[in-house]
Order: C-alpha cells, then sequence, then structure tokens
C-alpha cells in the first residue's frame, strides 16, 4: 500500500478555516432574547443547517426569520471571527504537494473572501465559493474543472452537513473538531478521520 496524496483538497470556512465560536454565541443571543436556553455546542453543530430559521423555529423561539437575523448579525460573528493559526502553514503545505485547493462555504459570498483575505490564502485557492447550502454542485465541479478524480479530493469541515455533502459528491469526507466533542457527530455523518486542528490533516496518513 502507498501513501494517499490528495490531488485536491476543498475547506468550508466557518469552524474550518475560522472559529465557529462567535457564531455559536450570536446563535445563543437569539434564544437569550427569546427568554429560552440556548442548545449546547454539539447539538448547534448536529443540527444547525440550512434552512437555519427552522432551527429556531423548532426550539420554540418565535422570532420571524427577518428578526432571528438582525439578532444573529448584531456584532458581525463571522467578519470577525479568529483565523485560526494553522490555516497559512496547512495551506503552503498542500501547495507544495500541487494540490488543487477551494473553499466551499453556505456563508455570504463577501465575507467569504474577506476571510480568505484576512488568512492570506486568497491567492492560493483554485475556488471559492460562497452562497451555497448544498456544496455537493460547487464539489462536484471543482472536481469536472479540475479534472480530478473525485476519490483523490479531501473535503474538510466541522459540520455533519459537510461530512454528507461529501459523501454524496464522492469525495473523502474528513471532520475537523479543534478540541471539542463532536468526533462522533461528524464520524456518525461519514467523516473516515476526524482530526483535531489543520495542522493534524497535513500529518494524516491515508494509504491507497
Amino acid at each position: 500500500m502507498s501513501v494517499f496524496v490528495p490531488e485536491g483538497v476543498l475547506f468550508d470556512m466557518d469552524g474550518t478555516i475560522t472559529d465557529i465560536k462567535p457564531s455559536y454565541n450570536a446563535m445563543c443571543r437569539v434564544f437569550k432574547r427569546s427568554g429560552l436556553n440556548p442548545p449546547s455546542f454539539p447539538e448547534y453543530v448536529e443540527h444547525f443547517h440550512a434552512p437555519y430559521e427552522e432551527f429556531y423555529h423548532v426550539r420554540m423561539v418565535r422570532f420571524s426569520k427577518t428578526e432571528i437575523w438582525e439578532i444573529y448579525l448584531l456584532d458581525k460573528p463571522h467578519e470577525k471571527a479568529r483565523i485560526f493559526p494553522d490555516v497559512f502553514e496547512t495551506i503552503r503545505h498542500f501547495v507544495g504537494l500541487k494540490a488543487r485547493l477551494g473553499v466551499v462555504s453556505s456563508n455570504d459570498i463577501r465575507t467569504v473572501r474577506h476571510n480568505c483575505r484576512r488568512a492570506r490564502i486568497d491567492t492560493f485557492l483554485d475556488c471559492v465559493v460562497g452562497n451555497t447550502y448544498s456544496k455537493v454542485p460547487a464539489t462536484r465541479e471543482f472536481c469536472q474543472v479540475h479534472e480530478i478524480d473525485p476519490k483523490r479530493v479531501l473535503f474538510v469541515g466541522d459540520f455533519p452537513s459537510d461530512m454528507r455533502d461529501a459523501v454524496e459528491s464522492g469525495v473523502i469526507p474528513i471532520g475537523i473538531s479543534h478540541g471539542e466533542a463532536i468526533s462522533q457527530i461528524l464520524a456518525a455523518a461519514g467523516a473516515v478521520h476526524v482530526v483535531k486542528n489543520l495542522l493534524d490533516l497535513t500529518k494524516l496518513q491515508l494509504t491507497e
């Protein structure tokens, strides 16, 4: 068996390149404004996915969609989120392997591009996609445009929806936990490995 070298790596943005905690805190603020106890972080990770307002409504938040987003975005949690310190080094590692690289996010494309610039990785990326609730079309297009077998592409994300989209796209789902107790949640959604941080991803020994 030989060591697997990916020909492409796709990254989610929030929780993978930037810290997800400001987004979690913003979600908690919506619940607190409603007089409700916020969900735990693992519950948030497991169930917070598009259409996002449903997450609130099934948990008895009675604000309208517009009100939810106004409260959630009060302190611009996505634009100000901390860039994880190992992002740049990780991207340079895969550039050295001549892998094609991209970011696929459900977040607003302007915010995604802004955070790529903040992380100093924008010039290394072959694609940057935002405003997409399902990451399947962008992932498949990435493979087609660069003529890469999906089985040679990693998708790195911190939510179960990332793992499910990777599985549906035929690429390799890699979960990232950043030390949170979400590894089992990601594995249950299809992650073949769960790494603690991005530097661990560069040390991951996959075989073929």
